[in-house]
């Protein structure tokens, strides 16, 4: 399977089209809309298909995350097929990039990220995206 150019940016980047971390809940909502879901006022998470967003007290994008269910991942410019830790590792390799294996949450629960990526990323067992995360702590409480 070939990824997709979102997911591979992301995975790269930590840029998801024209999502980044530090735009504001006004600018995401003229790009996007109303969101599917609002945990409630800032500090919340907006949620888009599979992709949630988290703003500050401020309205500062300060975590970007694309957790599908399935084969398909729901993203805000429409549906694209996930991917898996093999697809990554192809895409890595074709860039000429080293996919490292990390543990930055808990012993023995394995993410990944490229080089210079602040994106994390983890795998269900059957191979599929489990989560994607890039995530900026500092902007949280701006």
């Amino acid at each position: 399977m070939i990824m997709d150019e979102q997911l591979a940016e992301f995975c790269v980047s930590g840029r998801l089209g024209s999502l980044h971390i530090g735009v504001s809940v006004t600018e995401v909502s003229e790009l996007l809309g109303e969101p599917d879901g609002v945990t409630g006022p800032l500090p919340a998470m907006h949620l888009y298909g599979d992709v949630q967003l988290g703003f500050s007290v401020s309205g500062t994008l300060w975590h970007l995350a694309v957790e599908p269910c399935g084969p398909r991942i729901t993203l805000p410019e429409g549906d694209v097929p996930s991917m898996t830790l093999e697809d990554l590792a192809a895409f890595a390799e074709e860039k000429g990039l080293i996919l490292e294996q990390c543990e930055p949450f808990t012993a023995g629960e394995v993410w990944w990220r490229l080089p210079d990526s602040k994106t994390l990323i983890s795998f269900e067992d059957d191979g599929l995206l489990a989560a994607a995360h890039r995530s900026e702590p500092a902007l949280l409480n701006d």
